[in-house]
């Protein structure tokens, strides 16, 4: 569905209505109304409150921002509402809830970001009153990322949340959510049907650790319908990454799967491989950062069978050569794939290589990472031999072990802005060549003190006898 903004409805500067019609310049704008219509006269529109982020709405910015809302004419005009990044009072909440709760046919709700610089206790009361407003509606899209929660946030936004038998998408990013809140909102959402209907839900950026983890682990499993999740950067490790993995076994619908920046732990990389084997229809996949130590070698096998996948980022997994070449059979099997990401790894030249040769029947590739992988300068000719055949718009190898002239030899096939910067290579090349030598003096003098501890023990015995 394509969207177009129309014009400002009206704008808030100085405590002062301004009509869009008017011909001045309108100073310290506080807050607009910009009404998104779709190209289609059949769909209803999108009501959104914009303006600068700093801004706090009075009860009489309010009255003002929601005078469509209130118009006879418009109660059944809009399916979406969209208030984030907006800072509002109590006062200025409770006009916005009359507005919103008239409303007929209203789908999706979003709050994001709508208690910002609002004391404690005000913060939660702005909350209840706006997600009590959508207790007369049947949201398909709910939006409460960006907002200082907490469990008694959560419980703030219940209204928004009760009742919602027909909700498919939630969105708690970057809340600051711990383990309480997520048992909270996986005991609200199932409260409304189970299995749940939810098809996309992202929780990124919290703190729920092993128990947020373990707490909505049931919701998850009980949600067969989920094409879309995101539970990156939660700080939950062994415990509560194989809890999440298992519950992701009853899933087999997943279009996009983010768990990045966690700690899963081996065993639970052994049930993820399980997990990616059933995802015929995944499109997107990070997995970057997750912890899963030599398990990575059965994620790497298991990509074989995402034959739709067009981005894959396994960064920061301490993949060695052994689980490169492990991908490199893989990837015959991934012909849309579009994005590589093996950034911060250990897969080497050995390990480059395979992957650049697997990678030469990909034509729709367009990005490849290899940035801090230990690559030598043996591993080049390859890599710009199996670029010939591809797409790439970008080719990452910073920060690896390659020399001058094989550098100038790069930088000789691809356009500058295909390469990007190349300038750590060269020295990080001399001090790996510094360290391996200091590596190798180490364990001569080791051996040479080894030995002689060996000879003293033996004329020890010697002269006992």
């Amino acid at each position: 569905m394509l969207a177009v903004a129309t014009h400002l409805e009206f704008r808030i500067a100085d405590h002062v209505v301004v009509a869009d019609r008017v011909k001045r310049r309108v100073q310290n704008t506080i807050a607009s109304v910009t009404i998104m219509s779709s190209s289609s006269s059949s769909e209803r529109e999108c009501f959104q409150v914009s303006g600068p982020r700093e801004a706090v709405l009075t009860a009489e910015h309010a009255e003002a921002l929601m005078r469509p809302l209130m118009d006879e004419k418009n109660v059944s005009r809009f399916r979406k509402i969209k208030l984030s990044d907006k800072s509002f009072n109590v006062e200025a909440a409770k006009v916005a809830a009359t507005a919103i709760e008239r409303l007929q046919g209203l789908e999706v709700a979003d709050f994001s970001d709508v208690i910002a610089s609002r004391p404690e206790e005000e913060a939660k009361k702005v909350l209840e009153i706006l997600c009590n407003s959508l207790r007369p509606h049947s949201l398909l899209e709910l939006n409460l990322s960006d907002n200082a929660l907490g469990r008694r946030g959560v419980a703030a936004c219940a209204g928004a949340l009760q009742g919602q038998t027909r909700l498919q998408k939630l969105y708690f990013n970057n809340n600051g959510l711990e383990g309480d809140a997520a048992t909270l909102i996986a005991e609200l959402v199932l409260n409304n049907n189970r299995p749940s209907t939810l098809t996309s839900f992202s929780i990124r950026n919290n703190l729920l650790q092993d128990a947020g983890a373990n707490a909505l682990a049931p919701m998850l499993a009980a949600s067969p319908s989920m094409t879309e999740l995101r539970v990156a950067s939660t700080r939950f490790t062994r415990v509560g990454g194989l809890a999440l993995a298992k519950a992701l076994l009853n899933l087999q619908n997943l279009v996009s799967l983010d768990l990045s920046d966690n700690g899963l732990g081996k065993r639970a990389g052994v049930e993820l491989a399980k997990v990616l084997k059933q995802q015929s229809n995944l499109r997107f996949l990070n997995l970057s950062a997750i912890g899963i130590d030599e398990s990575i070698a059965h994620v790497a096998s298991a990509l074989s069978h995402n034959a739709l996948l067009e981005t894959l980022d396994l960064s920061d997994n301490e993949m060695t050569a052994a689980d490169a070449k492990q991908l490199a059979k893989s990837l015959p099997h991934l012909p849309h794939l579009k994005v590589l990401l093996l950034e911060s790894n250990a897969i080497k030249s050995a390990g480059a290589c395979a992957v650049a040769t697997a990678l030469r029947a990909h034509k729709s590739l367009t990005e490849l990472n290899l940035i801090r992988n230990e690559i030598k300068t043996d591993a080049v000719s390859e890599l710009i031999e199996a670029a010939k055949d591809l797409s790439l718009t970008r080719l990452h190898l910073n920060g690896n072990m390659i020399k001058v002239e094989e550098l100038n030899q790069l930088r000789g096939s691809f356009a500058e802005e295909v390469l990007g910067s190349l300038s750590d290579n060269e020295e990080e090349y001399d001090d790996y060549e510094e360290e391996e030598d200091e590596e190798e003096d180490e364990a001569d003098e080791d051996e040479s003190v080894n030995q002689l501890a060996a000879d003293l023990r033996k004329q020890a015995s010697i002269s006992k006898e």
